[in-house]
């Protein structure tokens, strides 16, 4: 049987040959035919299958399944950031939180303060406001703006302090972290001052109010804006009603980080 399939495609291709020099302006499909004969291969016998589906190239196939692997990894990062996302947001607690409010934020007067604050600082003063305590946030902002009001008429140039901490748990800028503060027997360049807002002996610092002032504290340092090994005081009238609070920070940050 091969010897005589081999024989008809001898005379096939002798018979393909004449008639190419009978006719040198062959047709399509007889190029087609011709390229067949030349490719023994592709000659048609008994073993072609009726239905013919050509492969496609490896190359094709390559690419087909690198596209795939590419988006399968893609898929994977998606939903793993996803996840972490959720993870993270979930474990953030409001007690690690600053709560901070601009002078913007609570619509402070336009001040002049041309004595800049030396950073990394060295000290800082912790005091209160000696004014009205508030509640929430409006009441908050507003006594804010009446205590700046108060500070200006007394022939201040702005708000005294450099941050206040108000009984609604928010840090309140003043002069921030760019001027010194206008206080009494302050000379340096180089002190921060904390108040809270109230009076000493009535408006007692509650344990978010101090949780807010030791991430201030922490915050400053991280964004060297205060030294590790700074100086904490307040005034004398004041010692005994912040005592406690300035042996927690001192404890916190100072002897675990200078001694």
């Amino acid at each position: 049987m091969a010897q005589e399939n081999s024989c008809s495609n001898f005379f096939v291709k002798i018979l393909f040959k004449m008639n190419i020099s009978r006719n040198p302006e062959m047709t399509g499909p007889c190029r087609a035919c011709l390229a067949q004969i030349q490719n023994p291969s592709m000659l048609v016998n008994e073993y072609t299958p009726l239905i013919y589906r050509p492969q496609p190239p490896r190359s094709s196939r390559f690419a087909v399944l690198l596209f795939g692997l590419l988006m399968l990894i893609l898929c994977f990062g998606f939903t793993i950031g996803f996840y972490l996302i959720t993870v993270e947001t979930r474990d953030i607690q409001a007690q690690d939180v600053i709560m901070f409010s601009s002078r913007h934020n609570w619509k402070a007067e336009n001040a002049v303060n041309t004595q800049h604050l030396h950073q990394p600082c060295k000290n800082i003063m912790l005091l209160f406001t000696n004014s009205t305590p508030c509640f929430d946030y409006r009441s908050c902002s507003l006594e804010m703006r009446n205590l700046q009001k108060s500070h200006m008429r007394s022939n201040h140039s702005d708000l005294l302090y450099n941050f206040v901490i108000a009984n609604d748990n928010r840090i309140y800028e003043g002069r921030g972290w760019k001027y010194v503060p206008d206080l009494p027997g302050n000379t340096d360049n180089d002190t921060i001052s904390v108040a809270f807002l109230g009076y000493p002996g009535i408006s007692k610092p509650t344990a978010e109010e101090i949780n807010q002032m030791m991430l201030l504290i922490n915050f400053s340092i991280t964004n060297h804006k205060l030294i590790h090994c700074f100086n904490i005081f307040t005034k004398p009238e004041e010692l005994n009603y912040l005592e406690d609070i300035i042996s927690r920070i001192r404890e916190d940050f100072i002897h675990t980080r200078c001694f």
